[in-house]
């Protein structure tokens, strides 16, 4: 592969390797990619795996044209209101709190957050974190406007305790009394203590009786979560077993696998709803979800056969996690081999990151270098670290990863 493909590659990854490519090799015409790695946060799940701006901010300081290339991105950020969130997110990250912050970049922050407010509002945390009590002064402004202003917005309870989440060695309410003077901070203030008298009510677990709700409805809807007795459990397998209605099916399955109330006895049934073409996709979806959970070696046996015949139908590989044989890696090299796709790659790692106990180092390693998700990648650094299986050129290479977590495991590796 050639050089700037290794580097677009590593940068894509959010991988230590794009550092040391640079490092190494200053003349590289990259500038494009870092200005498109600081646009769009690569990472498969941002919401889990965060933003790259520091990353990013250490790549693009390697640049001798590093001033105007942090210009092109304020100018970019400020231009363009279709920025996904997630990207937007990185953006105010990288231009608060990168190593020179003009006014210019402040300035550019500032005002889209205040005319974009509140579709950002999940961004405010930014101006905490790299401006402290201007940040916090300017959010209160913000906010309080909005209070003042349209009687439809919700004020995010949560608010006050992220604030004092912040751990700032000030008192962020005496500060911003000091300034209660502007009506735009005293609304806020109010809000604030509202919000602290406002209980948040609990969400009752979903238990037998609502399950039982569902069935009766025949409506099922795949984001709730249950919890069963053992008791309970059995009277939903015993339904299971004699049910042939597709969406109660459904909720069956959905239930008992959430609730954690599996058992052997569902597994030739299960095996028959994968093994019908006609039967409905989110069916078998959730039967698969289902055998994941449970060790069987008829399982294994009927995943390790599709995989044999048909190598790129990689929604079985995550039925060989119960019983993972350092042989089945076979498989997954084989798909990779053939497949590009970050969806179905991502969708593998996942299901063999919940077993990774029991898999050899080396193929760990693999999977790392196969991996956009920075959470994904961070549980396999904490694996083969509690394994003292971390080589010292990839130390070197995680030091200058895209977590922050990842860079302490290489801190404490290299003694920095």
């Amino acid at each position: 592969m050639r050089l700037p493909d290794r580097f677009r590659q590593a940068l894509r990854y959010g991988s230590g390797r794009a550092f040391l490519i640079l490092r190494e090799h200053p003349e590289l015409a990259v500038d494009d990619l870092l200005l498109s790695g600081a646009l769009h946060n690569f990472d498969y799940d941002p919401q889990c795996g965060g933003d790259r701006a520091h990353y990013i901010d250490e790549l693009l300081a390697l640049r001798p044209n590093y001033r105007k290339l942090l210009d092109t991105i304020a100018d970019r950020f400020a231009a363009d209101r279709n920025i996904s969130d997630w990207d937007a997110s990185q953006l105010y990250a990288l231009l608060l709190g990168n190593r020179r912050p003009t006014r210019k970049m402040r300035r550019v922050c500032h005002r889209r957050f205040a005319e974009t407010f509140p579709r950002e509002e999940f961004c405010m945390h930014h101006f905490f974190t790299y401006e402290g009590r201007e940040g916090v002064r300017f959010v209160a402004r913000t906010v309080g406007e909005r209070l003042l202003n349209d009687p439809e917005y919700v004020f995010d309870l949560s608010l006050p305790s992220a604030l004092d989440g912040q751990k700032f060695d000030w008192d962020w309410q005496k500060f911003l009394r000091r300034h209660a003077a502007e009506p735009e901070i005293a609304a806020f203030l109010r809000a604030c203590a509202r919000a602290r008298k406002t209980p948040v009510p609990e969400r009752p677990p979903h238990d037998l009786k609502f399950i039982s709700e569902m069935l009766d409805r025949g409506e099922y809807c795949r984001y709730y979560t249950f919890e069963l007795t053992e008791a309970e459990g059995e009277t939903l397998r015993q339904s299971f077993r004699s049910e042939r209605d597709p969406e109660k099916l459904k909720i069956l399955c959905h239930g008992l696998t959430r609730a954690g109330r599996l058992a052997p006895e569902m597994v030739a049934k299960l095996l028959a709803i994968l093994n019908d073409t006609d039967a409905d996709e989110e069916l078998r979806r959730l039967a698969l979800e289902a055998l994941e959970n449970l060790p069987d070696r008829r399982i294994r046996d009927f995943a390790a056969k599709k995989l044999e015949q048909h190598p790129k139908e990689w929604m079985y590989i995550g039925l060989l996690t119960a019983d993972w044989q350092n042989s089945d890696a076979k498989f997954v090299h084989a798909l990779f081999r053939r497949c590009r796709s970050q969806d179905i790659r991502h969708t593998v790692i996942s299901a063999l990151r919940r077993r990774m106990g029991g898999m050899e180092p080396e193929f760990i390693r693999f999977l790392y270098r196969h991996c956009t998700c920075g959470s994904c990648r961070s549980d396999m650094v904490n694996e083969l670290y509690e394994r003292h299986a971390i080589p010292r050129e990839l130390a070197a290479e995680l030091l200058h990863e895209s977590q922050e977590n990842i860079r302490e495991i290489a801190r404490k590796l290299l003694g920095r």
